[in-house]
């Protein structure tokens, strides 16, 4: 004869098996002792856990006041502060040394020759001599 695993004695206890299993076990606990035990068992686990009245406290929440309220907002500001100070220190520090750079433009050198070729400069004409 197969037994009833305990999860069915136990549903079969809570009364929440089918009613076509309901048929099943309660014929086989009638027959089988060992089953009978072991759903006697159950329903006594069951009996004493369902007379167990929960003891159940209220939670104290402390209601915040403006002056933890305020201190926390000082907190935080303060946090900040510090970092943005940290922050900028270190960005002045690991800047780079300021280098200016002055461009130098080498000079064409003139030579007479062409110096020669300009004759005369106004402002609209520029002559050349061939």
């Amino acid at each position: 004869m197969k037994h009833i695993h305990e999860d069915t004695l136990v549903k079969y206890a809570l009364g929440i098996l089918k009613a076509d299993e309901k048929d099943d076990v309660r014929i086989h606990i009638e027959r089988c002792g060992n089953c009978r035990d072991k759903y006697k068992k159950i329903e006594g686990d069951i009996r004493f856990l369902s007379s167990i009245k929960p003891i159940l406290k209220t939670p104290v929440i402390p209601l915040p006041t403006a002056k933890s309220e305020l201190s926390n907002i000082l907190k935080i500001a303060a946090i900040l502060m510090i970092g943005f100070v940290t922050g900028f220190g270190a960005s002045i520090l690991s800047r780079p040394a300021t280098v200016n750079v002055i461009p130098y433009y080498k000079q064409p050198a003139v030579s007479q020759s062409s110096a020669s070729e300009f004759i005369q400069c106004q402002p609209d004409v520029v002559q050349f001599e061939k």
